[in-house]
């Protein structure tokens, strides 16, 4: 059983009908990189902000490595976004190393817009911390396609950042993508809703399922007694393995 918070972990999701026309570049510990058309699509999460030489060699070793794959795809319009975990500003160390390397691929960071519903991302309301952690950043021939950056505020978010929108208009020759070549395909999903099941089909195809498989696993395993010593482990794993495949 795997509990406690999980550290890490990183995705980017692209509607259905964009699918076969975006390309999955690179996956990272620390970013997810995907091409949709001329665009570059770039997710990343940089480390927890702090003055040591650990940090700097992270924040260094993530920026050098999303810059070989902006080199990669030179003709490529950049679109960099997620938690940067430290404030956009001038007395920031981290801000003027990530400008450094902004300037040096003419990609700007972009504010948050006049009716954002805050000027905020991050906060924590035990200890009244609120900053902005979660930016975009794009190519500057994109930031005229910007049409608008805003925090969600919502009471139904359980997590301490709020999630940041930012909407983008792709330059002309992208059009494109987002037209459904057939149009004659039902896109609809019908979603699964397992409390309206009927009970006793589940019950009887569950049995059916599992007998299939063998079910002298599971006799085996529950002629064990509390405290049973007998090392069959092995088989628990076998059932389990034979459950998922």
């Amino acid at each position: 059983m795997v509990v406690g918070r999980p550290y890490g972990g990183l995705t980017i999701l692209v509607r259905s009908n964009l699918a076969a026309r975006a390309k999955l570049v690179t996956v990272d510990k620390r970013f997810v990189v995907v091409s949709l058309g001329t665009v570059l699509l770039v997710n990343v999460y940089l480390p927890t902000c702090d003055s040591t030489e650990e940090y700097r060699s992270q924040f260094m070793d993530t920026l050098c490595a999303v810059g070989v794959i902006i080199d990669q795809h030179s003709s490529s319009e950049v679109v960099i976004g997620d938690d940067f975990n430290f404030v956009f500003c001038e007395s920031k160390l981290s801000y003027r190393m990530l400008r450094e390397f902004l300037d040096e691929y003419n990609i700007v960071p972009i504010t948050l817009s006049a009716d954002s519903p805050t000027s905020y991302s991050y906060c924590h309301e035990t200890l009244q911390h609120y900053s902005l952690l979660d930016y975009f950043c794009v190519s500057v021939d994109l930031v005229s396609q910007v049409y608008n950056v805003a925090t969600i505020d919502v009471g139904n978010n359980l997590f301490d950042h709020l999630p940041v929108v930012f909407r983008l208009h792709l330059p002309s020759d992208q059009s494109g993508i987002f037209r459904n070549e057939n149009n004659n395909i039902n896109n609809s999903l019908y979603p699964l809703r397992w409390d309206k099941a009927n009970l006793q089909d589940y019950d009887w195809y569950t049995h059916c399922f599992l007998d299939a498989i063998g079910l002298n696993y599971a006799q085996t395993i529950l002629n064990c007694s509390v405290g049973c010593t007998c090392n069959k482990l092995w088989l628990i794993d076998g059932y389990f393995k034979k459950i998922l495949l």
